[in-house]
């Protein structure tokens, strides 16, 4: 059964037991462990909760894949810049500065000037990237808590957090 199908037999089975019995409403843990026999609804709540926790755990192996191709992917990316400056030099020593295949024309060109920084403690505030600002929002709950107003800001009511213990 989905969850939404459970969620509807929740909710008919809930009307139906209130008309039935009305003094069900003021006595809600009795109200809730009647619908919890009536219905999946704990059931389908557990698969979904089951299916992100095999989710997480995918993610979680993904993110261990990820990061082991990006160091293979960079040690690539290496390689081809050593064989890019070997090959390079090779031209330049031999005096050619064109390389014809049938796959690729290679060709030693000028390479532009660049900069390089030997003193960043040196450089003018003008030459310079600073990041731009962004909200200090704990420090903006910590006032907003304390009463005090923060223009631009304000608290508002969390949704309701799932906790999930692995047992």
């Amino acid at each position: 059964m989905s969850l939404t199908d459970a969620l509807f037999a929740w909710s008919s089975a809930k009307a139906t037991l209130l008309a039935l019995y009305p003094e069900l409403a003021e006595d809600d843990p009795a109200l809730i462990d009647s619908l919890e026999g009536e219905t999946n609804v704990t059931e389908a709540i557990a698969k979904v909760i089951r299916s992100a926790e095999d989710d997480r755990a995918m993610a979680a192996a993904l993110n261990i894949r990820m990061a082991e191709m990006g160091e293979r992917a960079a040690r690539i990316e290496a390689r081809i810049e050593r064989k890019r400056e070997i090959a390079a030099k090779a031209m330049d020593q031999c005096g050619l500065k064109r390389v014809d295949a049938p796959d690729f024309t290679a060709a030693l060109a000028p390479a532009a000037a660049r900069v390089v920084i030997v003193d960043e403690t040196a450089l003018s505030s003008f030459y310079l990237i600073i990041p731009a600002p962004k909200p200090d929002k704990k420090r903006i709950a910590e006032a907003l808590k304390r009463g005090h107003q923060v223009p631009g800001a304000t608290l508002s009511n969390s949704p309701p957090h799932l906790t999930v213990r692995r047992t």
